[in-house]
């Protein structure tokens, strides 16, 4: 599995079941195998085969709404997700699935009561403001999603995603003082998003940071 050969793998797996007996790990080991082949029929009926050996493990819920996702399957997604935070209410990880499925739909108000929920519930978690930060930005308040943002790199200072992410706020909103002729503002957002978006490909020369790099630079020397 391990050197991408999965097919073997899942030989290997035939044989193991054919001469012992099925396990919880070998459906779940299965189910991976499946997943990167894209067979997403075999691979869900592996990840339900491992749940009746651990039908409280939270893990294979996650996966397989993560599969349904991977393959765009969003209601079913959305469908299990529901019922597993009903049965796994104290779950985290199940809300923020949630949380990202519900924004399939738009379902933004929904989404951002569970975020609260998860504010108090994680306060030193980065990820619920991050997710809130996401939400505001989809609606276009740049403001809330800076308030978020900022808040949620309080709390995780070296992640060079919300940085990223915060340079991206900062552009939006030099772009509306620039549709308000506001040429002063914008510069001063555009300073700032650059001052971000860099910090972000110090630790992280990923090719989307660079790319948005460019972008905020060349909308900067046009000013």
């Amino acid at each position: 599995y391990k050197a991408a050969s999965y097919q073997e793998s899942l030989q290997t797996i035939r044989e193991i079941i054919k001469a012992d007996k099925p396990r919880y790990e070998l459906h779940y080991l299965a189910a991976f195998n499946y997943w990167n082949l894209k067979e997403i029929r075999p691979a869900l009926n592996h990840f339900q085969a491992a749940i009746k050996f651990k039908p409280d493990d939270t893990r294979a819920y996650i996966d397989i709404i993560k599969l349904y996702t991977s393959a765009q399957m969003f209601k079913p997604a959305l469908e299990l997700c529901e019922d597993a935070v009903k049965k796994f209410p104290l779950e985290a990880e199940l809300k923020f699935q949630q949380v990202s499925l519900l924004l399939k739909f738009g379902k933004t108000e929904m989404a951002l009561e569970i975020i609260e929920k998860l504010k108090l519930s994680l306060v030193e978690d980065y990820r619920p403001l991050s997710l809130e930060a996401n939400i505001y930005y989809m609606k276009r308040d740049f403001e809330k999603a800076e308030i978020s943002l900022k808040w949620a790199s309080a709390l995780a200072p070296n992640n060079p995603n919300l940085k990223n992410n915060l340079a991206l706020i900062y552009e939006q909103i030099a772009i509306s003082y620039l549709k308000a002729n506001d040429k002063t503002k914008a510069k001063i957002n555009l300073e700032l998003a650059k001052l971000q978006i860099e910090s972000a490909i110090d630790t992280n020369q990923n090719t989307i940071f660079l790319e948005n790099q460019k972008r905020i630079n060349n909308l900067y020397e046009k000013l």
